[in-house]
């Protein structure tokens, strides 16, 4: 049974390895949207926010129409939406809660809301 059991993880692995290298299979849901020219410019790498004040987000070369900005610790699946259906504006000022938790990881997340699979991230920034 254990044999069995390493045969299928390694077959599992091996196929889900496959497709990291062949372009025409699904990508994956983290996957970032790849406008050369794309990118969110405010806030900065290593800016440093604090809690209970207020936040520019600013981007450039993003072409959805309506967007989402979420907030995201390192890149992982626990996220906070900031804003859902805006339109593209260029920036968004957003209100940081006074009970965000403290980090030096944070990203915010440019989505196209029409299409999820087109976003960008922030560089890294801090929230004290």
């Amino acid at each position: 049974m254990k044999t069995l059991l390493i045969i299928l993880v390694s077959i599992f692995l091996f196929f889900d390895g496959c497709r990291l290298f062949d372009k025409s299979a699904p990508s994956a849901p983290h996957t970032e949207y790849s406008y050369s020219t794309s990118e969110i410019t405010s806030p900065s790498a290593g800016a440093i926010i604090s809690k209970g004040g207020s936040m520019i987000i600013r981007w450039n070369g993003f072409k959805a129409k309506i967007i989402t900005l979420e907030l995201w610790k390192k890149k992982l699946y626990n996220h906070q939406v900031i804003v859902t259906g805006a339109e593209n504006e260029g920036s968004y000022s957003w209100s940081v809660p006074l009970e965000m938790q403290a980090s030096v990881s944070y990203q915010v997340k440019l989505i196209n809301s029409d299409n999820p699979s087109e976003y960008i991230y922030s560089k890294v920034f801090t929230i004290k």
